[in-house]
């Protein structure tokens, strides 16, 4: 058995975006496990973009471009310093609002379609344009044996009719499909997600659900959101979904914090800037502390993500009010090194997310030793493991009430530490691609 990775969405997601998000993460690191650990039965594909197949890539053309998401350029710091005015983006805020969002969709569509002829020119043959990053090989159909494995493990509904694509390659090379699941957030809590994205999602779903032969899920939580979706779409499984265990790796050697910051001195949120993310709840949080609290006792909050969708309104009330006199402050797309950095000086971190498919900054919180202050439930709770300060993130007094005594009783944030120290076993990404492997070979 050979299992062939469907790599097309990770290459549009890099055309778009310089730092990778948590599905992004998942993926290379577990792509990279697997080749370590099975060598050749590991190959990538890409969409033929002259006909309906897949065309083999080298790994090399993987890890490459994770390479670069990893190590993109130092980040970005948005902050207004107390006796500063507040640094703005260039923003058509006194247009009415109803002028105001159909603008800003037509200019992001304008950059969509930059940035996809840009990534249409790299697709072009080396001898076209003068050294390509990808190589396309031969059409998998010439390659594929019986009882190989075509695996979509990223997030390929953003790939138009791409299940429609594997089945033919599968129906071709009588191989069989896997897919994995990082959430159902598009179908289970829409209010979070752009109009064009649920629809997206949706009509992907319908058709990648029952052609798969095995399905991964992330969580207990996403398993049982792709169940309850299939129950309500009246779609059938060939099979209950498998919960695949989610690595963490050892971090890398950290860069220096961003000018302005002291270890020791600010609080940690990494998390894409969008609704569903909360934000919104830490803003109000922090407001109430530098009210209620005497002035120096309240550390820096630090936003450390790319800008999302959904925040408008966000941004625009933190730009008002001077990111709090800077006590907010935002780190735009950290690097590896700089986020290493951020988790390693923080005092603790915060993830109030409303609803996740796992909660990998919760992982790697835990991972670099530090307690989390985050949601309660679902897939969150699952990846803390019972060693978080859970929060509510749909009640922002009860989690003000928990931020303030981690910060006035730095002995509880000290005991977690030494809990966490003791308990928390990380599970590493060889033994994730142990598990996904291994779950194939049964499943035959």
């Amino acid at each position: 058995m050979r299992l062939w990775l469907d790599v097309e969405d990770l290459f549009g997601y890099a055309a778009h975006h310089a730092r990778p998000t948590g599905v992004q993460r998942f993926c290379c690191e577990l792509y990279g496990a697997l080749v370590d650990a099975h060598g050749d039965r590991i190959g990538f594909v890409r969409h033929d973009p002259a006909g309906d197949g897949l065309r083999v890539i080298g790994a090399e053309a993987v890890a490459a471009l994770y390479a670069r998401m990893a190590e993109a350029p130092a980040p970005k710091v948005a902050r207004a310093a107390p006796d500063a005015p507040a640094q703005r983006r260039p923003r058509a805020g006194w247009l009415p609002r109803e002028v105001r969002a159909p603008l800003g969709r037509a200019a992001r569509a304008q950059r969509t379609a930059l940035l996809a002829g840009f990534e249409a020119l790299r697709a072009l043959p080396a001898t076209w344009r003068g050294g390509a990053r990808t190589v396309l090989g031969p059409d998998l159909r010439e390659v594929a044996q019986p009882g190989d494995v075509l695996g979509a493990f990223g997030s390929p509904w953003s790939e138009p009719g791409q299940p429609a694509r594997l089945a033919r390659v599968a129906a071709a090379t009588s191989a069989r499909i896997a897919i994995l699941v990082h959430d159902m957030i598009p179908l289970e809590r829409p209010e979070f997600c752009d109009r064009a994205q649920i629809l997206a999602f949706r009509e992907h779903m319908r058709a990648a659900l029952p052609a798969a032969d095995v399905i991964f899920a992330n969580s207990r939580a996403t398993a049982g959101a792709v169940e309850a979706c299939a129950r309500r779409e009246g779609v059938a499984l060939r099979g209950a979904p498998d919960v695949v265990p989610v690595g963490a790796r050892p971090p890398p050697s950290p860069s220096a914090l961003p000018e302005g910051l002291a270890a020791g001195g600010y609080v940690l949120m990494v998390a894409t800037l969008e609704a569903r993310k909360n934000h919104l709840l830490a803003f109000r949080a922090w407001r109430r502390l530098v009210t209620e609290m005497p002035r120096g006792r309240v550390p820096t909050l630090v936003f450390a993500g790319r800008r999302g969708w959904m925040v408008e309104d966000l941004l625009q009330a933190l730009e008002n009010c001077g990111w709090l006199d800077g006590m907010i402050r935002w780190v735009e797309e950290p690097d590896d090194a700089a986020l290493a950095a951020l988790y390693q000086g923080c005092r603790f971190t915060l993830f109030p997310s409303h609803v996740e498919g796992w909660g990998l900054p919760v992982t790697e919180s835990l991972a670099m030793g530090k307690p989390c202050v985050a949601s309660g439930h679902g897939a969150i709770a699952e990846a803390s493991g019972g060693l978080t300060l859970q929060i509510d993130p749909d009640d922002a007094t009860s989690a003000t009430a928990v931020l303030r005594r981690a910060i006035e009783q730095p002995e509880e944030i000290a005991a977690l530490s030494e809990r966490i120290r003791q308990e928390f076993h990380p599970v590493t990404w060889a033994e994730t691609a142990r598990a996904l492997m291994a779950a194939l070979e049964r499943a035959r």
